[in-house]
């Protein structure tokens, strides 16, 4: 018999997208799920149109609480599923109707904890496909070196995976936090038996206009930088050697933060200095990583040259993948 899986969907003003996720999830291949639908305190139409599907199909369930943001919502779903399976889905994205099925015949062949996918990012009305992985089965460690090893989005995020239950046994996302994934995705990996891919693009995640702009996201990912000293103690306490990735890892978020700031013209001193010093600390560890490319490598010249190099390089940089994108 197949199991139930617990398709988590937190909704927060998404009243423009919200359809077409919903939509996605009930046009799957794999029909044994419940959806939960937690409005987040929406103050648009999105608590009305859960309610109106709820309506339509009794395996969906919405819960209005209190605005307490994405890990609060997660959280709230958790403690309100049934399933033995959980996949989380961000409700202005979307899913292929292949997704459940997909990664639950992965997951079910391979005995796996979690199996993830890649995904396409939705921009501009293009679809834009992440690299695709192997299929292939991991053990928890090398899935965990993995993740810190490679500047990949698709390790890190909570949206493209199938989890088994029991995972959130004693795991839940860091409320308060705006990068949550950053916190958790490395516990629910370690504490996993094995990890499975699929060599697919299943999830569809949509980059709202102007959202860097007008967000101030290079503030919001610098809370990123904070969750390695969380990640050091957790493996020190494990006693797994993970030095070398978690300086890589963090050379990885840095850069992000600091093409963010470049993208959105918004440049924040102190963010500026604290990454630069850091890297400065780093550079002969970084200089001698084996995960270094030369793409890397460049980027850490640039750094160290100073913010004039480093702004003038990157936005070369991001005139050659708008012409990437004009591809697809």
């Amino acid at each position: 018999m197949r199991h139930l899986i617990s398709v988590i969907v937190p909704v927060y003003n998404v009243e423009q997208y919200l359809k077409e996720c919903i939509h996605s999830i009930l046009k799957q291949t794999y029909q044994n799920f419940e959806m939960i639908l937690v409005d987040d305190g929406s103050t648009d139409r999105s608590g009305e149109i859960c309610d109106e599907y709820s309506l339509k199909d009794e395996r969906i369930k919405v819960i209005h609480k209190v605005n307490g943001g994405l890990s609060s919502a997660r959280n709230t779903g958790i403690e309100e599923a049934k399933g033995s399976f959980f996949a989380f889905i961000d409700s202005d994205d979307y899913i292929d109707k292949v997704f459940l099925e997909a990664l639950y015949h992965q997951l079910m062949e391979k005995d796996a904890d979690i199996c993830e996918c890649s995904f396409f990012r939705l921009k501009h009305n293009k679809l834009i496909p992440e690299r695709l992985f192997h299929s292939e089965t991991l053990d928890n460690e090398t899935a965990v070196r993995r993740l810190f090893a490679s500047p990949y989005e698709s390790f890190v995020v909570t949206w493209n995976k199938l989890y088994k239950k029991s995972l959130f046994e004693k795991i839940r996302f860091p409320e308060g936090k705006l990068q949550e994934d950053e916190f958790t995705t490395y516990k629910l990996l370690y504490q996993s038996r094995k990890i499975a891919y699929v060599n697919q693009n299943l999830y569809i995640y949509r980059i709202r206009e102007n959202s860097i702009m007008k967000s101030g996201r290079s503030v919001e990912k610098a809370e990123a930088l904070d969750s390695i000293g969380e990640i050091e103690a957790y493996f020190q306490h494990h006693k797994v050697n993970m030095r070398n990735e978690i300086i890589f890892h963090e050379f990885s978020l840095q850069i992000v933060l600091l093409n963010l700031m470049v993208e959105s013209n918004h440049y924040n001193p102190q963010l500026w200095k604290r990454i630069k010093n850091n890297i400065r600390r780093n550079k002969k560890i970084l200089f001698h990583s084996p995960f270094l490319k030369r793409g890397h490598k460049i980027y850490l010249i640039a750094i160290l040259l100073g913010k004039t190099a480093y702004v003038a390089f990157q936005k070369c940089v991001a005139v050659y993948k708008g012409l990437q994108d004009q591809i697809y």
